[in-house]
């Protein structure tokens, strides 16, 4: 027993003269009549927790279904602009190829001409 169930049986057996029997049957009874309220003020505490933290759950799933259309939506522009990149390259590539082959023909034909006027001038 803690010391208020003491103190509550002994003012049963003392001030009001009850014997140990009763008192302790007495002191029982509240004990069960108080843990019985205690136990439905914490069931109607937790219910109105439950129902705080269902709402907030409907709103995080909300949020994450927003969420996953924005990704949806983004994946689908990364995937145009993925394919205007490669566009771009090809065409970048294909442009490249003919400069590339211009400069060629244009450097050859100074490393030939510095050639042909070396040997027409200098020999």
């Amino acid at each position: 027993m803690s010391a208020n169930h003491i103190k509550i049986y002994d003012i049963f057996r003392k001030d009001l003269h009850l014997e140990d029997a009763k008192a302790q049957e007495l002191l029982s009874e509240m004990d069960a009549a108080y843990s019985k309220d205690l136990l439905k003020t914490d069931i109607q505490q937790l219910s109105t927790k439950l129902v705080a933290v269902d709402t907030k759950l409907d709103k995080i799933k909300e949020d994450l279904d927003e969420f996953k259309e924005d990704l949806n939506t983004c994946h689908t522009k990364l995937d145009k602009v993925q394919l205007q990149i490669q566009t771009d390259f090809k065409e970048i590539c294909s442009k490249m190829s003919n400069t590339g082959l211009l400069q060629y023909v244009t450097i050859t034909g100074t490393i030939l001409g510095i050639i042909w006027t070396y040997f027409k001038f200098f020999k």
